[in-house]
Formats: C-alpha cells, structure tokens, sequence
C-alpha cells in the first residue's frame, strides 16, 4: 500500500504531465483512467503548493507588444512596470 505522501507525489507528477500535455483536463482523467473528482482535489493541493513557493521566488514580467517595423509585423517583448520593481535583488 501507497502512504498518502507517494500518491501525493504521484498525482503531481501527473498534473505536470497533464500542464504539457495540451488536452483538456477531463481529456487527461480519461487517458490515463483518472477519477476527475480525484484530479481535481491533487490539482487543488498542487496550485495551492506552487502559490506558496511563487511568493517567495524571483519572477520577471514581460508584456508582448505587437508592432510593425517597415510593415513588417513584430512581436516584441518589453518588462513591465512590475518588473522594474526590484526586491532583495530579486525581479518581482
């Protein structure tokens, strides 16, 4: 039997493997004979984690602009006012 902690692990390995995969949530629970109520409940636990270690990480913002040089389309990237904040040497 699997402690509480191994399917804990398990269900977010799995919610990273569903980030990538680019089909639906109900698409994943499907493939991969996931109850979607159970899914959901790791899903849950797993933004909650991820939310926990965001505040506490560097993070730089970037806004795309679309614009056009000579009429030719760009896309270009530029910090946004956020990220001209800086924190104890972090980007936030």
């Amino acid at each position: 039997m699997q402690s509480k902690e191994d399917v804990k692990q398990q269900m977010f390995i799995k919610i990273i493997q569903w980030q990538q995969s680019g089909v639906t949530q109900k698409a994943f629970c499907q493939q991969n004979d996931i109850a979607y109520h159970v899914f959901h409940y790791y899903y849950g636990r797993f933004r909650s984690k991820n939310n926990d270690q965001a505040s506490t990480s560097c993070r730089c913002w970037l806004a795309f602009e679309n614009t056009c040089y000579n009429g030719t389309p760009l896309l270009r990237l530029r910090p946004t006012a956020e990220a001209l904040t800086i924190k104890e040497g972090c980007v936030y």
